[in-house]
């Protein structure tokens, strides 16, 4: 994904959870690109986040709860939903 778009993700996501500023956005690059990685791995495969809007919420809570260091929370509170990540993304790369 490119800088520019990811950029106008963690716009969204700083309107949506009234956190931050714009100023700030380069310091939220670092949690989404974080968050971004953690994704590929646990799929196996690259998230088109403009596409797949499930997955782009999904990505901006793990940020936000990654903002405030809770992401053992994250990970017990979603886990459900980041097992049918796996499944989406990993049944799709087995065709």
């Amino acid at each position: 994904m490119s800088e520019e778009k990811l950029l106008g993700i963690i716009q969204e996501f700083i309107d949506e959870k009234h956190i931050g500023s714009f100023e700030e956005k380069k310091n939220f690059l670092k949690l989404f690109e974080t968050g971004i990685q953690f994704f590929e791995e646990i799929t196996g495969t690259d998230i088109n986040y403009e596409n797949d809007l499930v997955s782009r919420q999904l990505l901006k809570d793990y940020v936000f709860y990654d903002y405030y260091h809770m992401l053992p929370t994250f990970l017990e509170r979603y886990s459900n939903e980041l097992t049918r990540m796996q499944f989406k993304y990993n049944s799709t790369s087995l065709q």
